[in-house]
């Protein structure tokens, strides 16, 4: 028929990372589509992310998936994307979510779907002046090393109990906020990370950057 199997013949809006991240309330439930690198899943949520040579920075979305299952969201894999910009109340942030995936289908005009696979994933060092101006490296996969941990806030109830909240000190005499979820330090998942394990330690962090209660902070996901 002559057309070309890699461009888009759908009403979605055709953009990268970046020109979604830069302008999100414009886009807010309308169809977007864009390609990304899988950095992380992590339960119903993956987050993609993309650099943008003109401004010389990564972007991220995190991409809700509810509970179906799309075999080619895995980290390190660079996947199109098609799904609807919602405002996430719960977070206080914005997500891509609605997407489709039809096996049988690969044609059709609303899938995402794989473009290729196997990439490395490296993470974006950042600073605290950044994390703390978070909002255009929102939903990132980020480092942060030498951090000092001088408190920590361990959830007691609910579905987190468990997850800690530290608060860590920089090099260069900044606080930043490190979340974790409830980590297990043993492959058997019987053994949690504690307080004590961190407290007054120096450590290193790899996480996406997340929003909450109106600052921003990374959030790790495994030992």
């Amino acid at each position: 028929d002559g057309q070309d199997p890699d461009y888009f013949y759908s009403d979605s809006i055709p953009l990268t990372i970046g020109e979604l991240r830069k302008n999100i309330k414009d886009y807010e439930q309308k169809k977007v589509a864009f390609e990304g690198l899988v950095s992380r899943v992590a339960g119903q949520t993956a987050y993609v992310e993309d650099y943008d040579y003109e401004d010389e920075q990564m972007y991220g979305m995190s991409v809700y998936m509810g509970y179906t299952a799309y075999p080619f969201i895995k980290k390190g894999n660079i996947c199109r994307i098609i799904g609807t910009v919602s405002y996430y109340e719960g977070g206080g942030t914005y997500q891509v979510s609605g997407l489709t995936y039809m096996e049988f289908r690969p044609d059709y005009k609303y899938n995402s779907k794989l473009i290729s696979e196997g990439h490395d994933v490296i993470p974006t060092e950042i600073t605290a002046d950044q994390l703390a101006n978070g909002n255009n490296i929102l939903s990132t996969n980020v480092q942060m090393n030498n951090l000092e941990v001088i408190d920590v806030y361990t959830t007691k109830n609910g579905e987190s109990a468990g997850a800690m909240t530290l608060t860590c000190r920089t090099t260069d005499n900044k606080n930043v906020s490190v979340r974790t979820e409830v980590i297990y330090k043993d492959a058997n998942q019987t053994v949690k990370l504690a307080e004590a394990d961190v407290l007054n330690k120096i450590i290193n962090v790899n996480g996406i950057v997340d929003y909450y209660d109106g600052s921003y902070q990374v959030k790790v996901f495994t030992m």
